[in-house]
């Protein structure tokens, strides 16, 4: 149940008064009736966002141009929502998070799109670099944005995100359990199933097929994520029995 405002329509400002008037709506006013999904961006939360839209019969708007003051499930990187009663925090693992960042970002399709897979992993282990020091598009680094949700919303907030439609639906199933006492678990799994389908037609949501197998990390890229892990580490306790630190 994707929104989504009009071609043409002028940008940042009218989107960004938008966004604040309807965050002070759902954190007051509209705090019990509707759902927030968080996370870091290229997490997930857009597949998760679609599908909770339909669970629970709610709209989701995208890029929208006018406060949305009514009920709904709020897609949203910001951890501005603390007063909404539920919360649904994505972490992914920080290692796809960045390649599906640094892939959308320009609009690579192909290995050779730098000119030989070399520079391509270069270009990727610089990108790295910045991204971690200074995010471009989330308001912190990774490893703050994780723990900064752990101390807002609480570990029971917090969800591991998986590509699997059956894995997604025993996550979400147990998750809207929590939050509701019950789940309608043969419509959900239909539910992410279908808009999986949707959403992986989408160009910039999905990382082309012939860039899914290719060695994004040198061991500059390698030192750098292992650096982000190790420091969501050592200020997130709260955060040490996720599935990411098996490698560590």
């Amino acid at each position: 149940m994707r929104i989504t405002a009009p071609k043409g329509t002028p940008a940042w400002l009218a989107r960004g008064v938008s966004t604040h008037v309807t965050r002070l709506y759902l954190n007051s006013i509209g705090r019990r009736a509707s759902v927030a999904v968080c996370g870091y961006p290229r997490s997930g939360t857009s597949w998760i966002s679609e599908v909770l839209a339909d669970y629970y019969r709610l709209p989701c708007y995208r890029h929208y141009v006018v406060p949305k003051l009514h009920p709904q499930v709020y897609h949203t990187h910001s951890l501005k929502i603390r007063h909404i009663r539920r919360v649904i925090y994505v972490i992914r693992h920080p290692k796809e998070v960045y390649v599906s960042l640094f892939v959308k970002r320009y609009g690579i399709t192909s290995p050779k799109a730098f000119g030989s897979p070399r520079a391509l992993r270069s270009s990727f282990s610089k990108f790295l670099e910045c991204e971690t020091a200074t995010p471009y598009e989330a308001p912190c680094r990774w490893s703050e944005h994780v723990a900064r949700a752990f101390g807002r919303f609480g570990p029971r907030a917090v969800i591991s995100y998986s590509p699997s439609s059956e894995r997604m639906s025993t996550i979400l199933s147990h998750q809207i359990t929590m939050l509701e006492g019950g789940c309608e678990k043969d419509r959900l799994n239909e539910l992410l199933q279908s808009e999986k389908d949707v959403t992986a037609a989408a160009p910039t949501t999905k990382t082309p097929s012939a860039l899914r197998g290719f060695r994004w990390y040198d061991t500059y890229a390698e030192e750098l994520l292992r650096s982000e892990l190790v420091r969501l580490w050592d200020i997130c306790p709260e955060a040490r029995s996720l599935p990411i630190f098996r490698e560590l």
